[in-house]
């Protein structure tokens, strides 16, 4: 007993020292990330921002069907081998698989390059759309030897390097080339090259680190070729799943924007894609998470540790409830405020959507943990399926709706699509490995919200509130809502072990 909770407050406290580094980054992406959509949408307008929007995910489809889900396979297995320190296992299917990548990647970057035209002019009707998807089919190569790259230093637990690589350099280096080339005077050229540049410097960084940091540690030993077999054989079963699950779960979280292009025009998809983001918002605490969850419980799974797995799973979706509650209240609250703050008043229609995005997007968010869950234990293709199901929900009521109500209609097709979703792993993850990641307490943070929450819907209505009077009320909710929550004593002894080592490693990097 004593052993298994050693290896619980291990993995927290590994949890918690690599979140401290991995939050700034994340923060710090964010926060670049959203200032680059803001002087984008604010500069050009909702019709370039549309088309921004529209040029982005059609590359990002072509690049996650280049990759082959072989990311996610290099990050298991390359997780569990670290563990049993088979090296020479890791440098073969280090070689395979980045073998298949350059291949596929030039193969789609030549398919977008010549569909680009077809694409724009036949879905959209949209011959400026040419252009980006032209640029934007060079970075495709770029773009999945990178996320490789990524992919193994993050395995090999440097999950501080991977995320300021993957999220600081990526968004800063974009907004700084952004900048510039706007004072140069490029206009909408200016947005599309400032997305080169930050893919090239990316690209060089996570090479850079893998040749030096990583490369040296992987033996040269060759391995029999049973083994080779072996490893190629499970690696591509696990890996291959992916690929449809990447394609699937793309078109799963897109198709709502796609959709409003087809059905509407490239300015509703700008109007839409004001709330997008922040809905997204909710995935930031499991994206900080989830960069060191991933590997740690990979590794306590090949050690049979299931226990640990199980305790370590339920204190991190607490912790993201802790935080995206009283986020997704304050959207409920001010949609207006926040979307006018961000991105301008002009984008305000999109507010009755991002209400409704908040609602699937936080569903969503708790049961991310599941998934991954459910990835430890290898059934990639249950997920696959998931996708797919709900995926065919997705499309069919985006299709129905969003005629009829525009991009609230496809808010709320989005939203019941995550909402299922995240049922099916829930009661997947419950069947496959008998764990229920919540703890009751979150129970206890649920009516501990209530109370703020009402006492500033009082305040809504009964006052006439302006940004500032939002703003000062949304502070008010939120230091309302800590009170709440250490009153009616919502921490456990793993919350404020948590909290000491994030003490312990703020009050180091700042000696």
């Amino acid at each position: 007993m004593k052993t298994k909770q050693k290896e619980i407050d291990k993995g927290l406290k590994l949890l918690a020292k690599t979140s401290v580094f991995v939050f700034i980054t994340v923060f710090l992406s964010k926060i670049f990330a959203y200032i680059y959509r803001i002087i984008v949408a604010r500069h050009f307008g909702p019709e370039v921002y549309g088309i921004f929007s529209l040029a982005l995910i059609i590359f990002s489809f072509f690049a996650v069907f280049s990759s082959l889900g072989l990311k996610g396979g290099i990050l298991r297995f390359f997780s569990q081998y670290m563990s049993r320190k088979e090296y020479s296992k890791m440098n073969f299917l280090l070689k395979y698989s980045s073998t298949i990548l350059f291949f596929t990647g030039i193969l789609f970057s030549i398919l977008l390059f010549y569909s680009s035209e077809f694409i724009s002019l036949t879905f959209f009707n949209e011959p400026r759309l040419i252009i980006f998807l032209k640029i934007l089919s060079f970075l495709i190569l770029l773009k999945i030897f990178s996320d490789f790259f990524l992919s193994i230093i993050t395995a090999f637990q440097h999950v501080n390097a991977s995320s300021f690589i993957e999220q600081t350099l990526s968004g800063l280096t974009n907004l700084l080339f952004l900048v510039f080339f706007i004072m140069l005077g490029m206009q909408t050229n200016s947005i599309i090259f400032s997305y080169v540049f930050g893919f090239v410097f990316v690209f060089i960084a996570s090479l850079w680190y893998f040749k030096y940091k990583i490369a040296p540690k992987l033996s040269s030993q060759k391995i029999v070729e049973k083994d080779k077999l072996k490893i190629k054989s499970d690696f591509i079963s696990y890996s291959l799943p992916l690929v449809f699950s990447g394609i699937v779960s793309f078109i799963f979280s897109w198709i709502d924007s796609f959709l409003v292009g087809y059905f509407l025009d490239v300015t509703q998809v700008g109007f839409y894609n004001a709330a997008v983001p922040i809905a997204l918002l909710f995935t930031f605490m499991p994206t900080i998470f989830v960069k060191m969850f991933f590997p740690i419980i990979n590794r306590e799974y090949s050690l049979k540790n299931y226990g640990v797995i199980e305790e370590i799973s339920k204190q991190v979706t607490k912790w993201i409830f802790l935080i995206n509650f009283p986020f997704f209240l304050i959207i409920l609250l001010f949609p207006e405020t926040i979307i006018g703050i961000l991105f301008g008043y002009e984008y305000v229609v999109a507010k009755d959507a991002l209400r409704i995005l908040a609602i699937g997007y936080f569903f969503f968010s708790l049961f991310l943990i599941s998934e991954r869950l459910l990835l430890t234990k290898g059934k990639s293709k249950v997920i696959l399926y998931d996708l797919i199901f709900t995926s065919f929900i997705n499309i069919f009521l985006n299709i129905l709706l969003i005629p009829k109500f525009g991009i609230n209609g496809a808010a709320t097709s989005t939203s019941f699509s995550w909402i299922i979703l995240s049922l099916l792993w829930f009661f997947q993850t419950q069947k496959f490995l008998n764990i229920i990641p919540f703890r009751r307490k979150m129970v206890t943070i649920f009516f501990a919200s209530l109370l703020p929450f009402f006492v500033v819907l009082i305040l809504k209505n009964y006052f006439q509130m302006d940004v500032i009077s939002s703003v000062f009320t949304g502070i008010f909710f939120l230091l309302f809502y800590l009170l709440m929550i250490l009153t009616t004593k919502c921490f456990d002894k793993n919350d404020f072990m948590v909290l000491r080592s994030f003490k312990e490693k703020l009050f180091k990097n700042s000696v």
